[in-house]
């Protein structure tokens, strides 16, 4: 059930979409 690991997944999302979104950033900067 994806509801069982909301907390841990939606944490890893907002990680990984941070994270995607500095690169795309730095890319765009540069």
């Amino acid at each position: 059930d994806p509801q069982v690991v909301t907390g841990s997944h939606d944490t890893t999302v907002k990680f990984w979409d941070l994270a995607a979104g500095n690169s795309h950033s730095v890319t765009l900067c540069l």
